[in-house]
């Protein structure tokens, strides 16, 4: 895994393309753009049962972003969103 380096809005350019952004994390050298899971707008306990698939940074997909949350809160690790959809 290369530098990570912490964005909170603006343009991210890399070689090929550009992108917008809100709150992402860019891993240095590898192009892969990683989003900052809003979790704290889910409360405890549960999550809804919409399937709404993300793929975590620690490469298990989830149904949905709050699981990813609850996950992440149970476990006590910062499990951040790699992209949408399936790992």
């Amino acid at each position: 895994m290369g530098i990570i380096e912490s964005k909170a809005g603006g343009e991210f350019r890399n070689h090929t393309s550009m992108i917008l952004y809100e709150n992402v994390i860019t891993f240095g050298g590898t192009g892969h753009v990683v989003s900052l899971p809003d979790c704290k707008m889910y409360g405890n306990p549960g999550c809804p049962r919409d399937l709404n698939p993300v793929c975590g940074t620690d490469s298990l997909t989830y149904p949905n972003e709050c699981s990813l949350c609850e996950k992440s809160r149970e476990q006590g690790k910062d499990i951040q969103i790699k992209w949408k959809g399936f790992c």
